[in-house]
């Protein structure tokens, strides 16, 4: 596995401001391996498949992160590639979500081509 370029970066950058969880449709065993070189910026790993047995990240996902986090829907903001699960799920609890489109096929005031404008666009929020 290899990240994209700018990922550690932003990562980096954005862990000195906000507590970074991940959200991941594979197992937390498997993620846990593949973002080993990055993990300590992030707080918790919450899992579909580990944590409620299904398949894609649905809106009862997000409220079940939402409790654990003891923290309301719109004081979460979500950056995703797929379509429904990483955009529209999420916002349908009232989480602020963008759209990562490394494609250019979508675009947006929430769409982002890369995890460099998503500082620019926190302020939205």
């Amino acid at each position: 596995m290899k990240f994209y370029p700018e990922t550690q970066s932003v990562v980096k950058k954005l862990s000195q401001k906000y507590e970074l969880i991940i959200v991941s449709g594979t197992t937390r065993e498997i993620i846990e391996i593949m973002i080993e070189k990055v993990r300590h910026y992030f707080k918790h790993i919450f899992s579909p498949i580990s944590d409620r047995n299904e398949i894609k990240k649905k809106p009862q996902m997000y409220e079940m992160i939402c409790k654990n986090l003891e923290t309301e829907p719109n004081k979460i903001v979500h950056v995703g590639d797929d379509w429904y699960s990483d955009f529209i799920s999420p916002r349908k609890i009232g989480i602020k979500s963008f759209h990562l489109d490394r494609t250019s096929k979508k675009s947006g005031k929430f769409v982002i081509k890369d995890l460099n404008e998503l500082e620019d666009r926190l302020p939205l929020f």
